[in-house]
């Protein structure tokens, strides 16, 4: 991981730790709702890969419903997705232990994700266009992820090995 001081201002201001791990938040907070569980820790290594990928955001509509149907009619996505998320580990690593460090998130027994309660600020007018939608997405993969199956199910049908 590059030193903060030393990373390019796009790359610091795109993938801080406070914006990443609010979209990790979304999603964990997501897949809990719909699963009644906590989101397996595997399974956060693949969010921030499809949240921050622009096309594959794009693709990702409220009304999926399932996981596989969806990839398998936007096939094209997978191309280059175990390269990318492989890349964003360290960015991901980095958002978790922000989240632990400020106790808006929990590891329990069984290495499942909860949220925690803690008071975040209104949506500002800065969150209304693409932050907003990374945030909206992040709960779509949740939700979509939690009807998925289990984690190596979920890392087959994107083509990840875990």
């Amino acid at each position: 991981m590059i030193q903060w001081e030393r990373r390019p201002v796009e790359i610091a201001n795109l993938l801080n730790p406070a914006f990443c791990g609010q979209v990790l938040r979304v999603c964990i907070r997501a897949y809990a709702e719909e699963a009644s569980a906590p989101l397996p820790y595997p399974l956060v290594f693949l969010l921030l890969p499809v949240v921050l990928h622009t096309q594959t955001r794009d693709r990702l509509t409220p009304r999926q419903r399932q996981l596989h149907t969806w990839l398998q009619e936007n096939e094209d996505l997978k191309i280059g997705f175990a390269e990318r998320t492989r890349q964003i580990i360290p960015i991901t690593l980095e958002s978790i232990t922000f989240l632990l460090q400020l106790r808006t998130i929990a590891v329990d027994e069984q290495a499942g994700l909860q949220v925690l309660p803690y008071r975040r600020r209104a949506i500002s007018e800065q969150e209304q266009g693409e932050i907003a939608d990374c945030y909206r997405k992040a709960g779509v993969i949740g939700r979509l992820f939690a009807r998925a199956g289990t984690a190596p199910t979920i890392y087959a049908l994107w083509g990840v090995t875990l």
